[in-house]
């Protein structure tokens, strides 16, 4: 039987003044999980992890497990969930005319701007249309879609009209964690990353399977 898989997606680590955290360090935490969750790779940096289990484990328990052994919140997100969230955000991406292949930018009046997914620790438990979970427009960053009631599809401005980087988290979650707060919904971790590394991490699982 082949392992059932999970990836986790840690926030806040390595990053400006976030707090750093090795490879090594990553699989050496992750063993007090054993026997029942194996550590199975790292796809890119050491915030994307990939884990492995013979039996079903629940994804909040798993993610609590994961917290208090890195000591860092975390979304995990099982290995079909997470290929339908990209399967869902690539539908949604030809539908708008926007790139679909790496590095999934796009250049409209002269500002270049990257494709992200902001991912939530839990899907909502709620009746809300999607668009009711969508925050407004701003000038960095545009909300694109609700996908299966568990990402956020964006377009986020690569830099500011000074040419500084934009910046992830503040750009894309803040604003989003607000919007959620104002619905009465309640999520354990928000995380964001560049489509590419979400797509990378889907793509992983099917390699440790």
């Amino acid at each position: 039987m082949h392992p059932l898989l999970y990836t986790v997606f840690l926030y806040g680590a390595n990053i400006p003044n976030g707090r750093w955290v090795s490879r090594q360090e990553v699989e050496s935490a992750l063993q007090s999980l054993r026997p029942g969750i194996k550590f199975a790779g790292i796809v890119g940096d050491a915030d994307n992890i990939v884990l492995a289990s013979r039996t079903v484990q629940d994804e909040h328990s798993l993610r609590i497990a994961v917290e208090r052994a890195l000591d860092f919140p975390c979304a995990v997100i099982s290995a079909p969930t997470l290929r339908s969230i990209v399967a869902t955000a690539m539908d949604r991406i030809r539908a708008l005319d926007y790139p679909n292949t790496p590095p999934y930018r796009a250049s409209i009046d002269g500002v270049e701007w990257e494709l992200c997914l902001v991912m939530s620790s839990d899907t909502f438990p709620c009746a809300l249309p999607d668009e009711e979970l969508l925050f407004s427009p701003r000038r960095n960053v545009v909300p694109l879609g609700l996908l299966l009631k568990r990402a956020l599809l964006v377009r986020r401005r690569r830099t500011t009209d000074r040419g500084t980087r934009v910046m992830l988290g503040s750009t894309l979650i803040d604003p989003w964690k607000r919007i959620l707060r104002q619905r009465g919904i309640s999520v354990g971790c928000l995380t964001s990353r560049t489509l590419g590394r979400v797509i990378a991490a889907a793509l992983e699982t099917f390699t440790c399977e």
